[in-house]
């Protein structure tokens, strides 16, 4: 949200708030472990664009992988799960609620 706020809610004269509610929830599906394909990929975290990615989302999607376990391209070492299957979610639990200014 940090990253990309500004590109959709411009740069407004005087300061603004905007809440989030942040879920936490568990994941049980099949799921494509992509991390090995750090330095093959780097289209994967790289700021590039979201050709590659896009692709990668798609092709999963048609082979019916609910998620994608990749590398943050904004946290060093840090990972990120997209999820392709609502199905996949399970518990979810509403947790705290984020007001950037």
């Amino acid at each position: 949200m940090q990253h990309w706020a500004p590109s959709f809610l411009g740069r407004p004269g005087q300061s603004r708030t905007a809440c989030y509610r942040l879920f936490r929830c568990s994941f049980r599906g099949v799921e494509k472990d992509l991390r090995p394909y750090r330095e093959k990929w780097p289209a994967l975290v790289q700021g590039t664009g979201y050709a590659f990615c896009n692709r990668i989302g798609a092709e999963a999607i048609r082979l019916a992988v609910d998620g994608l376990l990749t590398w943050s391209a904004r946290r060093p070492e840090g990972t990120n799960l997209p999820v392709f299957s609502r199905a996949s979610l399970r518990d979810p639990v509403a947790a705290e609620l984020v007001a950037p200014t």
